[in-house]
């Protein structure tokens, strides 16, 4: 990024992400920017679009709490875009673990305990 013409919405002139926005309204403006490159792809890819997303988000959110409470709602946003239901694979569940839903994180948490086992 060159100039402040060339930020993303809702992006400070110093780079940073605006704090005017509550942390639900960061989420759903990432999951508009993603969704459409997220929908085509299986779990696998989309876990590893999301480890990508993460570590740029990391990297572009200077307040590290905002970024923990962004992240997980965008998680949450992205599986609800999705219409994803039952959790079908790994990838699938490390995703839905990293949800701010408590549903999703569940779904997550016994898919894992069942497939452990089976392991």
């Amino acid at each position: 990024m060159n100039s402040s013409s060339e930020l993303p919405p809702n992006t400070a002139p110093d780079g940073t992400h605006d704090s005017r926005l509550s942390p639900e309204q960061l989420a759903e403006e990432w999951v508009g920017r993603c969704i459409d490159l997220l929908r085509p792809m299986d779990w696998t890819g989309r876990m590893d679009a999301l480890m990508q997303l993460h570590d740029q988000l990391r990297d572009d959110f200077t307040d590290f709490e905002v970024f923990c409470d962004v992240f997980p709602k965008f998680v949450e946003q992205t599986i609800e875009q999705l219409g994803a239901a039952d959790v079908e694979d790994l990838s699938q569940a490390h995703i839905y673990a990293n949800s701010a839903d408590i549903d999703h994180r569940t779904a997550a948490g016994d898919w894992l305990a069942i497939n452990e086992r089976s392991n």
